[in-house]
Parts: C-alpha cells; sequence; structure tokens
C-alpha cells in the first residue's frame, strides 16, 4: 500500500509518519502480525522526535557501516545483547530450547555462549537447503524466546547494504509469520536499488512488497549522512568468511572473499594464501560449483603443505565432488585416499566422514561385498553415537535394503525406531523413515503393517509437495500391493505414480510406473497387455537412448517381455529373443536393488524352461522349472512361487502329464497360503481341469496408461537434461577459464585442464604433444605396461600417427585397427608456434561419449592453448625484462663505483650520507643512533708513485679496496674519496667502535702480506 503525503509542509508531513508508525506499533503489539514500512531517508531531528514520542521502546536506527559485514548483521549482536544479561544456566536453557532446530544448537551453543563447543557436526549434503529453512526459523525461536513474544521494532537505514542473510530473514519475517511480532521500517532511497546485483535486488522486491511505501515532494530535502566504517584484519575477515559458511549464508561469504582476494596483490605468506583457496574451495563446493572446487582442493591436497588431517578433508572434498558430479570411480578412488590419510592423523571426526563416504558411493555401485559393506556400517554408526552426531545418525539409519532381513531383522528394526526418535521435526526425514519401516515389514512378509507405513509416507510426500519423491513412494507402494497378492489395488498406486511422475516432469519415474504396470499385468496372466506396454515402452526407451531404470536393467524388460509374448509366439520368434537375451545378460549392470535381479534370475529360468520344451528337451525343462520354483520360494520374491508353480503345471498338462499337474496344483495353492496371497489362493482354489481354461488373475479396472503422456515426460526430461548438460560444460568451460589463466605454470594449466576434462568427461588419458614433431610436452592416465588395456589402446594411439616410444616403449606392438573412431585427436595451430595436438581417451574408449563431447573439448583445448600461448609470451617478456633490470642493476651499480678499487665512489658516499642524517633527524632520539665516519690516508703514497711507477700504485690502491671491503659489514660503506683518500661510512657504531675498527684498520695495513704501508685518520 503507497501513501503520499501530498503538498504538505515538511514539519507536517514527517509528524505524519511519526503518528502512522505508531500506530503500526500499537497494531503490532495487539494482534501480534508482522509488518514493515517502507520510508524515505529521515533527517536527523525528526528521527529524534520519534524517539523521544515512543521511550518505551528504545528506538534505535541501524546503520550498515561502509565495507563489508559480516553474516547474520546486526541480528547475531542483537541475540547477543539480549543474552549477556542473562546467567550461564538460563542462557544454556535457551540456548537447548524446543524451537531451536536440534541439529543446530551446537552451532548457536558456540555463537551465542562462552561454552566451549566440538567439531560442528557436518551436514547432510542432500538437506543443505532444508538446513538453511531451520536456521531462519531458529533465530525468529531465539530471538522470540529472548523477547517473550513482545514486539521487536528493527530501524534500518540504507537495507540494501544489509547481508544478504540478514535481508533473507527479514523476507522470512515478513512473509511466514514467526512467533515473534516483528515491525520493519526501512529508510532508503530505491533509485540506488538499480546498481544491485540480481539477487539482492530480488529479495529487496519482496520486502518491498509486504512494506507500506510512503512518499512525497521533500524526499529529496534530506542530505546523505556520512557512515561509518569497519577496518579490518586479514584475520578478521577470515573468521568471518568461516562463519558464513558455518551458518550456510553462502551469498554473505561469497561477498566477503574479494575482500581477502584484494590482497592477494599484497605480500602475503603462504599460509594466508592457502587460506584464501581453502575457504574458495569451500565456498564452490557448497555452491556446488563441483568443478571449481575439485581443482581448487586438488591444488590444495598436492601443493599445500598441510598436516594428514588437512589432507583428508581435502581429499574427502574430492571425493564429494566427484560423486556430486556422477563421477564414482574417481570419487571411490579419493574416498580411499581420504581414508587412509585420516586414519594416518588419527582423527575419529574424518575417519567416520571418510567411510560414510564411502558408504555413499557404494549406495550407487552395490561394488561392496555384504560383509565389509555391514562392517563399515556398523562402524559409521558407533563412531555417530560416540561423537554424538545425532542428526547424521538418523540419516544413516535409514538403511534396511542392504541387510539381510532373515538375520537382522531385530538389528534393522531397532535402528529404524531410534531414526524415529532422532528426527528432530525434520518432515522429510520423517517420511524416508515410515517408508523404511513399510520396506521392512515387507521383508518380513508383513503386508498389512507395512501398507500402514507407506499410506503415512505417502500423506507426508503429498503435503511437502514432493512429486517426484511421491511418485517414487507410489510406485514402491504398488509393488508393496502387487507382492501381496492385491493386484488391484497395485494397479491403483501404480496409476497415481503415473500421474504423480508427469506431474514432475520425471520420465524414469513415468516410465518406472508404466514398467510396474505391465509386471502386475503379466503376473496376472494378462499377457497381451504386458506385452503391449513393454514392447512400446522398450521402443520408448531405445529412442530416448536410454538403456535401464532405477529398478529394471535392459535385460530384464526384455525377459517380462519375452514371457509376456510366449503364449503367442512361434518358437522361431521366441528362440530369438533368448539369443538376444543371452547378450544382455552378460552385459547387465549390478547395480539394481538385490530383489529385483532375484526376480530377473527368475524369469530368465522360466525362459530357458519353455526354450528347453519347444527344442522337446523335457527333462532340461523340468530342472529349470525346478531350480526358479526353489528359489522362489527360499528368497525375498515369494510372491511369484504361485505363478511359477501354475506355469510349470500348465506345462505339463500341455504334455498330459496329468500327476505331475495335481501335484503342481497343490504347491501352487500352498505356496499362495504360505505368502498369504489371496487373489492367487482364491484363483486356484478351484478343480485343476477348470483352471485351465481359467483367464487372468483379476479384472483389469483401468485404462491403458496415455502414451502420450509418456513422450510428453521423456521430452520434457530430455529438455531439462540438455539444459542441465548445457549448464555443466558452460560452468566446466568457465572453471577452465578462470583457473587455468590464474595458474603460474605450463605443468599447473595442464594439470586443471586434465582434472576438470577427467571430471566432466570420463576422460582418463590426456596427452598433449606437437603434431608435427611428436614431442610429448604433457601425459596423464596412460595405461603401465602389463596393463591388459594397454594393447587395445595402443590400437588407438596408433591413428594419431604417433611414436610408440613416446607411451609404452619400443617393445610395444602396434597393430592398426579397422575402425578408428574410438579416441578424440584435436589439432590447432598457434597463431605464431607449431601446432598443438590434444588427445583424449577413456580407460573402457567410450567412443560415443567423446563423440558428444566434441565441440566442449574443442573449445576447451582451444582456451588451454591460448592460456599457454599467453603464459609463454609472458614468460618471454618477464624473462626480458629481468635481463633489462639486470642490466639497469649492473649499469647503476657501475656509476656508484670507483673502477680502480671497486669501492664505492664519492657521489655515493654522499647520497648514502644524506640518507643516513635524514634517518636521524625523524627519530625521536637520534642519540640512540650512533653514526661514526673514519677519513683514512695512505702516508707517502706519491713517493711510492714516483719511485716505482703508475702501475706499482695502482696496484696498492687496488689491494687497499680489498682490505677495506673485508673490514666493514654489509650494512658500511668502504669509499675512495679522492686519489689516497678513503671513507668508511658506519651506521649504528658508537665511538668505541668507531676507535677499535680504526685500530684493526692500521693493523691490517701493517701486517699485509704484498705491501706496507702506513695510513693515517685525521
Amino acid at each position: 500500500m503507497d501513501q503520499d503525503l501530498g503538498q504538505r509542509p515538511v514539519s507536517d508531513a514527517w509528524n505524519d509518519v511519526a503518528e502512522l508508525v505508531l500506530a503500526r506499533f500499537q497494531a503490532l503489539a495487539t494482534t501480534g502480525a508482522p509488518h514493515s514500512m517502507l520510508l524515505p531517508p529521515f533527517p536527523a531531528q525528526v528521527f529524534s522526535s520519534l524517539k523521544d514520542r515512543w521511550p518505551s521502546q528504545n528506538l534505535e536506527k541501524i546503520e550498515p557501516p561502509q565495507g563489508p559485514l559480516p553474516a547474520w548483521w546486526p541480528l547475531k549482536d542483537r541475540l547477543k545483547s539480549l543474552l549477556q544479561n542473562r546467567s550461564r544456566r538460563e542462557r544454556l536453557r535457551l540456548l537447548a530450547a524446543q524451537g531451536i532446530y536440534r541439529p543446530l544448537r551446537g552451532l548457536f551453543k558456540r555463537e551465542f555462549s562462552d561454552e566451549p563447543v566440538p567439531v560442528l557436526e557436518p551436514i547432510p549434503y542432500q538437506e543443505k537447503d532444508y538446513h538453511r529453512g531451520k536456521i531462519l526459523d531458529s533465530l525468529c525461536s531465539l530471538l522470540s524466546a529472548l523477547k517473550n513474544d513482545s514486539p521487536e521494532v528493527l530501524w534500518f537505514h540504507e537495507p540494501e547494504r544489509l547481508p544478504f542473510s540478514t535481508l533473507s530473514w527479514l523476507t522470512y519475517c515478513l512473509e511466514t509469520s514467526p512467533p515473534v511480532p516483528v515491525l520493519c521500517v526501512f529508510e532508503t532511497d530505491q533509485t540506488v536499488w538499480e546498481t544491485l546485483d540480481s539477487c539482492k535486488k530480488d529479495l529487496l522486491n519482496r520486502l518491498l512488497a509486504c512494506s507500506e511505501s510512503l512518499s512525497g515532494p521533500w524526499l529529496d530535502r534530506v542530505s546523505p549522512q556520512p557512515l561509518p566504517s569497519f577496518e579490518l584484519n586479514f584475520d578478521e575477515l577470515v573468521h568471518w568468511v568461516e562463519q558464513a559458511l558455518d551458518w550456510q549464508a553462502l551469498e554473505d561469504a561469497q561477498d566477503l572473499l574479494p575482500f581477502l582476494e584484494n590482497r592477494r596483490s599484497l605480500n602475503l605468506t603462504p599460509q594466508r594464501k592457502f587460506q584464501i583457496d581453502r575457504l574458495q574451495a569451500e565456498l564452490a563446493f557448497w555452491k556446488a560449483q563441483h568443478d571449481k572446487a575439485l581443482v581448487l582442493y586438488h591444488r590444495l591436497l598436492t601443493t599445500a603443505p598441510g598436516t594428514d588431517a588437512e589432507r583428508a578433508f581435502f581429499a574427502l572434498r574430492i571425493s564429494q565432488s566427484y560423486f556430486h558430479k556422477s563421477s564414482t570411480t574417481d570419487a571411490r578412488a579419493a574416498a580411499a585416499l581420504a581414508h587412509q590419510l585420516a586414519l594416518q592423523s588419527q582423527d575419529k571426526h574424518l575417519i567416520l566422514q571418510t567411510l560414510a563416504a564411502s558408504l555413499e558411493i557404494d549406495d550407487k555401485e552395490n561394488t561392496l561385498p555384504q560383509d565389509e559393506w555391514k562392517r563399515s556400517y556398523l562402524l559409521v554408526l558407533k563412531l555417530m553415537q560416540e561423537l554424538g552426531w545425532e542428526n547424521n545418525l538418523s540419516y544413516w539409519l535409514i538403511r534396511p535394503d542392504r541387510f539381510d532381513p532373515q538375520v537382522d531383522a531385530l538389528l534393522m528394526q531397532d535402528y529404524l525406531d531410534r531414526a524415529w526418535r532422532l528426527r528432530s521435526g525434520n518432515q522429510i526425514r520423517a517420511a524416508a523413515t515410515l517408508h523404511a519401516q513399510g520396506l521392512l515389514c515387507i521383508y518380513r512378509n508383513d503386508y498389512a503393517t507395512a501398507k500402514v507405513y507407506y499410506r503415512k509416507a505417502e500423506r507426508l510426500f503429498r503435503r511437502l509437495g514432493n512429486q517426484q519423491t511421491l511418485a517414487q513412494i507410489q510406485n514402491g507402494f504398488g509393488y508393496l500391493c502387487y507382492q501381496s497378492g492385491e493386484a488391484q489395488l497395485a494397479e491403483v498406486f501404480f496409476y497415481k505414480a503415473f500421474r504423480s511422475a508427469f506431474q514432475a516432469r520425471d520420465f524414469h519415474e513415468t516410465a518406472m510406473a508404466v514398467a510396474n504396470i505391465a509386471i502386475n499385468y503379466l503376473f496376472g496372466r494378462h499377457f497381451d497387455q504386458a506385452a503391449f506396454l513393454l514392447e512400446d515402452l522398450l521402443k520408448l526407451l531405445q529412442a530416448s537412448g536410454i538403456a535401464n531404470l532405477p529398478y529394471h536393467t535392459q535385460f530384464g524388460l526384455q525377459g517380462l517381455l519375452a514371457l509376456a509374448v510366449y503364449p503367442t509366439a512361434s518358437a522361431r520368434e521366441f528362440s530369438q529373443k533368448i539369443l538376444q537375451l543371452k547378450k544382455l545378460k552378460e552385459d547387465r549392470r549390478h547395480e539394481t536393488r538385490r530383489q529385483n535381479l532375484i526376480e530377473e534370475d527368475l524369469v530368465w529360468e522360466l525362459l530357458q524352461a519353455y526354450q528347453a520344451l519347444l527344442e522337446e528337451n523335457p527333462t532340461q525343462a523340468e530342472m529349470h522349472f525346478i531350480n526358479a520354483e526353489t528359489r522362489a520360494e527360499s528368497s525375498l520374491v515369494q510372491y511369484l512361487a504361485p505363478f511359477f508353480y501354475w506355469e510349470h503345471a500348465l506345462a505339463c498338462c500341455r504334455r498330459n502329464d496329468l500327476n505331475s499337474c495335481q501335484a503342481l496344483h497343490l504347491k501352487a495353492q500352498q505356496a499362495a497360503f504360505r505368502a498369504r496371497l489371496t487373489l492367487w489362493r482364491d484363483y486356484l482354489d478351484r478343480p485343476f481341469a477348470e483352471l485351465v481354461s481359467a483367464g487372468p488373475l483379476f479384472k483389469r479396472r483401468r485404462k491403458r496408461p496415455d502414451f502420450v503422456l509418456v513422450h510428453e515426460a521423456v521430452q520434457v526430461s530430455r529438455t531439462v537434461l540438455e539444459l542441465h548438460q548445457r549448464i555443466q560444460q558452460l560452468d566446466f568451460l568457465t572453471t577452465l577459464q578462470s583457473m587455468t589463466v590464474q595458474a603460474a605454470s605450463a605443468e599447473m594449466i595442464l594439470d586443471q585442464a586434465h582434472i576438470l576434462v577427467k571430471a566432466n568427461f570420463s576422460v582418463d588419458i590426456f596427452i598433449l604433444l606437437d603434431a608435427d614433431s611428436g614431442e610429448v610436452f604433457f601425459q596423464r592416465g596412460l595405461p603401465e605396461n602389463g596393463d591388459p588395456q594397454a594393447a587395445q589402446l595402443l590400437r588407438f594411439l596408433s591413428s594419431l600417427s604417433v611414436s610408440s616410444e613416446v607411451f609404452l616403449g619400443p617393445e610395444a606392438a602396434m597393430p592398426r585397427p579397422a575402425d578408428l573412431a574410438k579416441a578424440l585427436s584435436l589439432t590447432l595451430t598457434a597463431e605464431a608456434g607449431r601446432p598443438l595436438q590434444f588427445f583424449f581417451a577413456t580407460r573402457e574408449l567410450l567412443s560415443e561419449t567423446l563423440h558428444n563431447a566434441r565441440d566442449v573439448l574443442f573449445l576447451a583445448a582451444r582456451q588451454v592453448r591460448l592460456v599457454l600461448e599467453r603464459l609463454s609470451q609472458t614468460q618471454k617478456l618477464q624473462t626480458a625484462t629481468e635481463r633489462l633490470e639486470e642490466t639497469n642493476r649492473q649499469l647503476l651499480e657501475k656509476s656508484h663505483l670507483d673502477p680502480l678499487t671497486g669501492l664505492y665512489n664519492r657521489t655515493y658516499l654522499f647520497q648514502k650520507l644524506e640518507d643516513e642524517l635524514l634517518h636521524l633527524s625523524r627519530q625521536p632520539h637520534p642519540e640512540a643512533f650512533p653514526l661514526a665516519v673514519l677519513f683514512i690516508d695512505l702516508d707517502h703514497f706519491n713517493d711510492f708513485n714516483d719511485t716505482f711507477g703508475h702501475m706499482v700504485g695502482d696496484q696498492i690502491l687496488k689491494e687497499t679496496g680489498r682490505l677495506l671491503q673485508n673490514l666493514v659489514r654489509s650494512v658500511d660503506v668502504a669509499a675512495r674519496f679522492g686519489g689516497d683518500e678513503f671513507v668508511l661510512l658506519l651506521p649504528g657504531t658508537p665511538q668505541a667502535g668507531a676507535v677499535h675498527v680504526a685500530e684493526r684498520t692500521i693493523s691490517s695495513f701493517l701486517e699485509a702480506e704484498s705491501f706496507r704501508l702506513q695510513v693515517s685518520l685525521p
């Protein structure tokens, strides 16, 4: 709401403003609703008048000083001032209040009390945004407790200069109605907002939307007042950036770092440069700028003289950055290095974090053996409990899917109960715990209780508004219903998941829902419907370039399709599908969930049985049927056992083996009873003769999924993926440019380029060579001679026309393959130099990956070439400059030296004497800085010249110069005054010292071996 005070006198207008502010405060005290006002700059005398009319509030204007400001200024100072008059016990009670998010209490305690706090518990990276929101909420709760819910008035002069974190908190207060009533008055000139960055301007505009604005013709009558400024040293700035990172005030850290960066031009110590790099790396990590973080942490790990603990932390961050870029192989290697360094440092916190990082990586790969995984997992939980890291403990307790439910059921239940108690009001954690409880109930075959947990989790995720996670829960709940034999309810939830995933425009979850609907139809004996859905889905996956879904491999989906078409396919068509499946099985990935892999293997056994029947090999078919039935009965997939028994029974019926039919019918009934599959029990509870011609297990209630929607989800997902890839490529190129430009050597430039290329394009091998001569300038990632991949790699290196000696030695064979398009080679010609050839390859030699990245790698190679050229030119210029400076120095030195004796000349002597006298004149106590001058004369030197000639005289002068140079210190000046007269200028030498130097001088001349002269010191 805008209010124009019109053409009124200034005094009346300001009186109206004062009355309006007072009215708003009274409304705030009555209703408790937050309010804000946007005012023009106030004259100082008017503000004083307003303070006098409002004595109860102790109103103070908050004026941000010039220069950098710490995060949350002045909010944290306000909270500290409110806490300082409280007793120690009361302070600790307030800082442990219910309203403060439990994982933040250590941070609050360290900031607002004098109590020592151990190492802060790290934030799970996936919850950093949730954590930031909880910081805002907890600050409001602490202020409310300190104010006893009484109104708080905050009057800001020029709020545009407040830290980003403070503006975020003010916006939060005005938009969400926090516990403490807040009246915010912003005194500002909005015309200066145009010069701000977009993020801060957006926040100010949000504040403006919540504020009541006043305007009038007198706005330009207030002259600006000079503002105070902070005088900061380096350590204070470092402390502020560290605090901003701890409080997740990343924008404030970003604003503070340039003040540190500007000091790089000063003569900073290596330790301080190390601190700047460490802060930059940490900020890049939390801002998800993982390319920049990787380069900086690699630099810190390899060049900084850190302790084992620091190097372990850097390796940990490298591992986490690789992990967030989906480069799990590099992440695993870095995590292993980090764990080794952590063990050497004997730092429990780092040992725990490196172990947790390895387990996080294994969640994506499932490569650790079960025993090793369980041992590491239990150690992680033990260390977290010892260190009191409750937030991370509750995060890691929700892992039932990697345990053996037959052995660890009680342990898993105990973990989930503890996770629920430790959730600390975290709704995301609560929903995930409910989901994990449901999964555990499935492992126990307690489907009724599992449904209760799944429904609660579904409702909670729906309230949180996360459509993608909701689709995952609905898919999981549908699968639970399918496993418990409630196929019609499973159909309902699979269709719900389909709609939720489409709303989230998530193709993978949309396709998962379609696959699950098809599976439900398939094992409900709707073979034609299942075949239709699976055929369309596989075509769509192929067109989209997607091989596998999160829980279904290409082998599994093709196997389900083969099972669906078996009743109607010809023997030839079915045999072709079996051959295709055999090839896919060899390449099947193993990171799919164990339960789904078992399902795929059981389907494969059944398909092999069918194939044996088509080949008229009943003995082989019987063996495969029995294998499938036995594994289904003794594994996690008992819900499939009735289906396998019944398919076996029908196969025996087609062979007229009625005795086996009856026996298998009974086994199918028993399996349905043991698994509590009501639908199968009702279906099988009929005479066998009637069942032979029976139709599907249940009636479909839904139409087929609309594949138009699936296609739309594919297109949206593809667009989002391409946009994400473009952003990643832009981030990669920007980071490459910024980091290589700062590099001090060609080796550092190429090392950083290799790190970035490897992280973004899975490039292991990076070579830079002269395209004409084959001389290698740089190479990384080449295999050893004994590496089994070496021969294969050499076949591709041969396409570069490069000598094999460069790579693996003269004995290495270099057969030329027919297909050479498996690696990427780029040749770039420098403007004034030799052509450079960049070679990129992967250990697996993925030609498609390199081909798709060709344009970006070309830009990267061009950037590297330009930086190398610039560095070369800079080095040449620097070398020429150093030579010129050395020449000038030599010339200047010669101009100050006597050419015969090598001593300084009279001009330099007078110049140094003037400098010393000027220095003495500036001292408050010049007597504390003595200065001695000795005049030396060679006795009878002219007689020597006349008797022995000038050549002998010159030799005597040279020897005199040598003797005097040996007598003086580096700070002294020995000069030839003229002829046979010399002067010694001795700064900081008292009279007694000067006498001692004079005596040494006389004795040195008398003891000289080449000549003996007497010298006089007038």
